[in-house]
């Protein structure tokens, strides 16, 4: 069941975010999250965006959430995408079905585009954003340190409608 997280399910997606700020590029944090600066960001995000949880048989499987791709003002229209899948429920599909409610509910929110940032190396995350139509924009080089060496990102970008306006100025034009 795919569902917007509640209080209950922060510890799960902290255990789960953790491990990959351990074992993984896929973070550039370095250091584990603790649990009140997981709720704090968790409350924070949930604010203006979703925060969607997978659960099966009581247990978290993995988390999406929208975020700000940038502060400014003229980037409200697009999302940044973040999906943590637990390390041993990979290639189950549950990164999919994350994918497509999570790119429904910015389509539904009137989102323009919608940016996931990929570190290198990272070919399951590569498959599944090119799977779903994201397109791979840009490459960063060793741009982040971590685990004794260099590692590059790439940008990707899902264009989530075909307008070239903003939702709320296509919703006055039918009014």
């Amino acid at each position: 069941m795919i569902r917007h997280i509640c209080n209950n399910d922060i510890p799960a997606c902290l255990y789960l975010y953790n491990w990959y700020i351990d074992h993984s590029v896929a973070t550039f944090e370095t250091e584990p999250v603790t649990l009140p600066d997981f709720s704090e960001r968790v409350e924070r995000i949930t604010k203006k965006y979703p925060w969607l949880v997978l659960e099966e048989e009581n247990e978290i499987k993995g988390y999406a959430y929208l975020g700000s791709f940038h502060e400014r003002d003229a980037y409200r229209y697009t999302v940044d995408l973040s999906i943590y899948l637990k390390q041993s429920e990979r290639g189950k599909g549950y990164g999919s079905k994350l994918m497509e409610a999570i790119i429904a509910l910015a389509k539904e929110d009137g989102y323009h585009s919608m940016v996931s940032l990929i570190t290198e190396g990272n070919l399951p995350s590569e498959a599944i954003h090119a799977k779903f139509g994201f397109t791979k924009m840009v490459v960063l080089p060793r741009l982040g340190y971590k685990f004794n060496r260099w590692v590059g990102v790439s940008y990707w970008l899902l264009k989530l409608t075909e307008s070239d306006e903003p939702a709320e100025l296509q919703n006055r034009k039918l009014q």
